[in-house]
């Protein structure tokens, strides 16, 4: 199999991360892959190790002429990405994040090759430009298959692009995951004794943290054996520290930046929680699960509904971020700690639900390829 791979970028994200998860298994088949950066230009460096073998194109860099505006650089490289489409003699096409998939569908128009694009976020709840909405519904119904990672997202393409061919395909769960610097180390900041609440995410506004820190301040009064600790970057850090400072709860909410040894703190937490107001699938969510973590989230658009079930492996609470709701889920997982416990042990069941070769099988669907052998459909 001869496989063209089309990605916006290689920066750090749940997209590439899967994006180079498939890649690694796909190879490990025998095929011969080529990972096109269709968004980034040469001099960008993957923050995912790209596994040996694996050749890596910038779209950016096979574009010779740099005339005109936006749109005919666009159109350069839809053509640019046709003749090494035809060149590496690619029996399928696949594209992750809609750039990438517009410009893969548009490059393989009249080669016979089958296209096979996938949505990474939930697009009614992303917004963005009247532009990507008409050209997804121009160019859509052309793939083979658009993948998309729900329940809810697969109801979104049914309704909005009756035409397009919709699948659902979750992201699956990898362990033991990759380390990679900076490393930061639970216990030079925890004590054995403390309990942990830990969130993991961009720091910008639709993860919800504003919500979170003052449900924990509300929730956590009487437990001052729990500390609240939140995994990422981002613009909104001044905000978050200014709120964290107003809810008198420095020293006990901690923003600790981007932390390549993610793991460790799912391992050492005894809580996660996701408070966004929308995702495409959220792989934190799924991480901790596997992990061993009780979980509370809201049901937001979309990826919690498909892992949790309410009362049996985590706690989904309603649609949209309530500060009062959650700190009211927090005050029991606090405090009943065999409730907490049991839905900790549940959760670990996503690893199967959710494991490589299950979602492998679902891909293979998708590509139209015989299962492997050895593989579990």
């Amino acid at each position: 199999m001869r496989l063209v791979f089309a990605i916006s970028s290689l920066d750090m994200g749940g997209a590439q991360r899967v994006a180079v998860n498939l890649i690694r298994e796909w190879q490990a088949r025998g095929w011969t892959i080529t990972l096109v950066v269709t968004y980034s230009g040469g001099g960008s460096a993957s923050y995912y190790n790209i596994p040996a073998g694996v050749e890596v194109v910038y779209l950016a860099d096979l574009v010779k002429f740099r005339w005109g505006g936006r749109i005919a650089r666009q159109i350069c490289r839809v053509f640019a990405l046709r003749r090494l489409i035809k060149a590496r003699q690619a029996d399928r096409v696949v594209a992750f994040v809609t750039d990438a998939n517009l410009f893969a569908i548009a490059a393989s128009l009249g080669l016979g090759i089958k296209v096979i694009v996938s949505e990474r976020n939930y697009p009614p709840a992303e917004g963005g430009s009247r532009f990507f909405g008409k050209a997804r519904q121009l160019l859509y119904p052309y793939a083979e298959r658009v993948v998309i990672q729900t329940r809810r997202g697969l109801e979104w393409v049914t309704r909005a692009i009756p035409t397009a061919r919709g699948m659902a395909i979750a992201n699956p769960v990898v362990l033991p995951l990759p380390t990679n610097r900076p490393a930061l180390d639970p216990a030079v900041l925890l004590d054995a004794e403390t309990r942990l609440i830990l969130a993991a995410g961009r720091l910008v506004p639709e993860k919800g943290f504003d919500v979170l820190i003052d449900a924990f301040a509300s929730a956590c009064d009487r437990q001052s054996n729990w500390q609240l600790a939140i995994v990422g970057e981002g613009p909104e850090r001044p905000a978050l520290e200014q709120r964290i400072a107003a809810v008198d709860m420095i020293g006990r909410v901690h923003l600790l930046g981007a932390a390549g040894n993610i793991a460790d703190w799912y391992q050492r937490a005894q809580i996660f929680t996701l408070t966004s107001y929308y995702e495409g699938f959220p792989n934190t969510l799924l991480e901790a699960m596997a992990h061993g973590c009780a979980v509370v989230s809201f049901d937001c658009d979309t990826g919690p509904a498909d892992m949790i079930v309410t009362g049996e492996n985590g706690l989904l609470l309603g649609r949209s971020p309530d500060p009062d709701k959650l700190a009211q889920a927090l005050i029991m997982l606090m405090t009943d700690d065999r409730q907490r416990q049991a839905l900790a042990d549940a959760a670990r069941g996503v690893s199967r639900r959710f494991s490589m070769d299950a979602i492998l099988a679902q891909w293979d669907i998708a590509l139209e390829i015989a299962p492997v052998q050895g593989e579990h459909v």
